[in-house]
């Protein structure tokens, strides 16, 4: 047996060894394999994580980055480091776009499907997987309103869940005169006036604003979702201090997402 199939059967073998995953790093960067020992240092890290992940966090970017360019079988080899474990349903109403999408994740049949929702939870979803794997189907089946958390393949414990609060913001009119002042509140009015489904007496007082908070302490899925239909209602035009007149949105109207932890680190029921 090679140096390098030891490592992966002793992996195979106990997928939560992260000291032979961190020796075998050392090797491959002895052998001329620095992205395969990023890789696997990185699966270390996020095991040890605290928060729950999101795709903007800088090692988990990283990872997923460098997971395109490796094997798959090799990643599955030296990196099923993970399980994603489903905790509720969400909206009963989503009942069936949630088993449809447990079964795309998990490669099983229907019934399998409804039983990880229908049966007592927390339920396993998928066990001994990659992170990118884990990661995927956790943000997949969040889509459809149910919690779910990625967990190193030996833990139970909840991470401290990472949300996001959905804020819009406007071009400050500190700069402009009385009649561009105007203009510019009244855009950032309606456009709040859509976004918060609010009537236009509400969306005038609080496009005084610089920055309005749309939204707080939102999945990472569901922020990202709920921003990218808030853009939709964006008024696109020439705003005062533009440079890209016919690019940017009218009056510097933008949509962001800030990362939160849940105020005094509460887990979601």
């Amino acid at each position: 047996m090679s140096e390098e199939s030891a490592f992966l059967e002793a992996l195979q073998a106990d997928p939560a060894d992260d000291t032979v995953r961190l020796v075998y790093a050392d090797w491959l960067d002895e052998h001329a394999e620095p992205a395969k020992a990023e890789y696997l240092r990185l699966v270390a890290t996020l095991a040890h994580a605290t928060e729950d992940y999101a795709r903007e966090q800088p090692h988990v970017s990283r990872l997923l980055a460098l997971a395109e360019t490796l094997p798959q079988e090799w990643r599955a080899q030296a990196g099923s480091r993970f399980k994603v474990v489903f905790y509720s349903q969400g909206d009963a109403a989503k009942k069936v776009s949630t088993i449809k999408a447990v079964r795309d994740v998990s490669g099983g049949g229907l019934a399998e499907a409804m039983a990880v929702i229908e049966t007592g939870w927390p339920s396993e979803l998928l066990a001994r997987v990659p992170f990118e794997q884990s990661l995927l189907a956790r943000d997949t089946v969040r889509e459809t309103g149910a919690t779910l958390y990625l967990h190193p393949f030996e833990t139970t414990h909840r991470p401290i869940p990472v949300f996001y609060d959905l804020i819009a913001s406007r071009q400050s009119t500190d700069l402009l005169d009385s009649a561009q002042s105007t203009e510019c509140k009244a855009v950032f009015a309606a456009f709040l006036q859509k976004a918060l489904n609010i009537g236009a007496v509400r969306a005038r007082r609080l496009a005084e604003s610089n920055r309005v908070t749309l939204a707080k302490h939102q999945d990472p899925v569901v922020a990202g979702v709920r921003a990218r239909e808030l853009w939709h209602h964006i008024e696109y035009g020439a705003g005062a201090a533009d440079d890209y007149p016919d690019f940017g949105p009218a009056w510097g109207i933008w949509v962001s997402t800030i990362a939160r932890t849940r105020p005094n680190n509460k887990q979601p029921g």
